[in-house]
């Protein structure tokens, strides 16, 4: 059985333990890991390129994207995603640090702690009005898994 992308939840907060407070509006995940950088070792008597992996991966930015959509049937869940925007910017501009938790619909988890920025993106005709999330990766992201992966909810870093 495969699971659908529909469902996924991106939620923050200011403490790890606290209660965390539900993003809407997003459309898009990045990618949650990397294959770690290899260095380069070869030398003037070596006829191929050679490598060694060294193990250390880059955490760099993780960015969503998010639709600022008009719901005529539910005003509720635009007033939602204007203040998932809002909540980011206020953070962004505070300097506040938030948690991180990325729940997908078969259970698995992403945790971890970053730098938030938010804008919104350019328009054209015919587009919808968009934002983009992007934060840091400051600790080690926790992976739980979800049903498909593991019997069991034991948590390991991931990168």
């Amino acid at each position: 059985m495969e699971f659908s992308s529909q469902g996924i939840k991106l939620t923050v907060c200011e403490t790890e333990d606290g209660t965390y407070k539900e993003m809407y509006g997003f459309y898009t995940t990045p990618d949650l890991g990397q294959e770690p950088d290899d260095i380069d070792v070869t030398n003037f008597g070596d006829t191929e390129e050679r490598s060694i992996d060294s193990g250390v991966k880059k955490r760099g930015r993780l960015s969503f994207e998010a639709y600022i959509n008009v719901k005529e049937a539910s005003e509720s869940e635009t007033t939602k995603i204007l203040e998932s925007y809002k909540y980011l910017r206020q953070a962004q501009e505070a300097g506040t640090k938030l948690w991180h938790k990325l729940e997908y619909p078969d259970g698995g988890t992403h945790k971890w702690k970053g730098t938030p920025s938010a804008w919104r993106l350019a328009s054209n005709i015919k587009e919808a009005l968009k934002f983009r999330y992007s934060t840091t990766v400051e600790t080690n992201m926790v992976e739980t898994y979800g049903t498909l992966s593991s019997s069991s909810n034991e948590e390991t870093p991931a990168g």
